[in-house]
């Protein structure tokens, strides 16, 4: 079952770009840089010899950009930190992070990744999103 992680630590870091810098897209200048950076607390826990492949969202606490903002493809960044082991034949994969809009809405953003632990548990991953918006 999809979990939502529960935010440990975040910070946004905003830049402010000026001058003749560009987003990716042509005739779309990018005037910020956004950085999101944090920790979210989940669990997910696999028993012994089996796989659970399940999928993780974080929604971003002060993300209130719309995906028609940001130019170019963001990539975000998901890692573990804190897991546990059974007997040290565990896995732990976080596949495919995306970034996506919190449902029915039009801003707010999340981060969603595909989530795979075998023999083991994933209590806590590391987030960080870097991206290009017009504001």
């Amino acid at each position: 079952m999809a979990q939502t992680g529960t935010i440990l630590k975040h910070s946004r870091t905003d830049i402010q770009l000026t001058g003749t810098q560009q987003g990716i897209a042509p005739n779309e200048p990018a005037n910020t840089l956004f950085i999101y950076t944090g920790e979210v607390q989940c669990k997910f826990v696999s028993g012994n010899n089996t796989t659970l492949n399940d999928v993780l969202t974080i929604v971003l606490p002060d993300a209130d950009l719309g995906l028609g903002q940001v130019i170019g493809p963001p990539v975000p960044i998901i890692l573990p930190t804190s897991w546990n082991a059974n007997d040290g034949f565990s896995v732990i994969a976080i596949n495919n992070p995306t970034v996506g809009t919190i449902p029915n809405t039009l801003t707010g953003l999340t981060l969603t990744a595909n989530i795979a632990v075998q023999n083991g548990m994933l209590l806590n991953v590391q987030y960080q999103l870097s991206l290009l918006a017009r504001v």
